[in-house]
């Protein structure tokens, strides 16, 4: 994956466009809070470098009263600084990994929220099969709401748990959005590669398997960081992470804007918000 000179400014805060979905807001404050979370233990372990590591010893951690009043309980840590070294040189890559599914599940985090904030106002766009329910499931449902709620979510789940080419198809035939149209501020390709390395870190331990050249095999020429052969590792790349992070903003912000074009949504003036929280928080 590409090197580049990056300067990470701590506390980190994105730049949020205006009019924008809750949504969107959302998305930012999280990929914000996870970029100052990585940043936050990347200074740890700078800072912890020149800590003698060679004691045992129990320690019962002191938190921050400001910031851990609503932690419940911490343990007590029985610490073996000999045995310590080989497990402390694998934190970046547990935090690289880990930063990565994050960051991804943000992303379709977000673009579950905004598909649920357009079937709330369309529901228009839910009647599109008169064998979707059975009478059976009427009857258990008990009310319109919940009706609306129970398609809401089937609609919200047939598009989301597609291969992401597939959700970008259904974007554009159903709410008539490109997310990667020639106006788009990302290729298609670099969003999926982010995501396929996500299914590589999850299922394969961030080796690469056939499933991963297979899937990235559509784009001609290849995404620049494609790794390479199969079985290769998926290399510890923090200016990847954070470029990848302003990137997927990027195209966050895209698409949000897309929407409020063509769909009401919570950045709408005319948006009803009457029956919004009792029509999510329902059981």
């Amino acid at each position: 994956m590409g090197q580049a000179q990056f300067l990470l400014h701590l506390p980190f805060e994105s730049k949020l466009p205006s009019p924008r979905t809750d949504a969107l807001v959302d998305f930012h404050l999280r990929v914000d809070q996870l970029i100052n979370y990585v940043g936050d233990i990347l200074l740890i372990l700078d800072a912890s470098q020149n800590t003698n590591f060679s004691d045992t010893k129990q320690v019962t951690p002191i938190l921050p009263k400001d910031i851990f009043n609503r932690v419940p309980k911490v343990p007590v840590i029985e610490f073996d600084g000999q045995n310590w070294g080989k497990y402390r040189r694998e934190i970046p890559k547990r935090l690289f990994y880990s930063a990565i599914v994050q960051l991804v599940s943000h992303f379709e985090t977000f673009l579950a929220e905004l598909l649920n904030d357009i079937y709330y106002s369309h529901i228009e766009l839910l009647i599109n099969d008169e064998r979707q329910l059975t009478t059976k499931e009427i009857f258990e449902l008990g009310s319109l709401q919940k009706i609306h709620q129970h398609l809401k979510q089937k609609a919200v789940s047939s598009i989301i748990t597609k291969s992401y080419p597939n959700i970008v198809s259904a974007f554009q035939r159903n709410f008539y959005v490109g997310i990667h149209s020639k106006n788009s501020p990302v290729e298609q390709k670099e969003i999926h590669h982010l995501i396929e390395i996500r299914n590589v870190l999850i299922h394969n331990d961030g080796h690469a398997s056939n499933l991963y050249f297979e899937r990235m095999s559509i784009y001609d020429p290849p995404c620049q960081n494609m790794l390479k052969k199969s079985g290769g590792s998926v290399p510890i790349d923090f200016i990847w992470f954070l470029t990848s992070s302003e990137k997927i903003l990027r195209v966050g912000d895209f698409i949000d804007a897309e929407i409020q074009k063509k769909w009401i949504t919570t950045a709408s003036p005319e948006w009803n918000k009457s029956n919004f929280d009792a029509y999510f928080l329902e059981d």
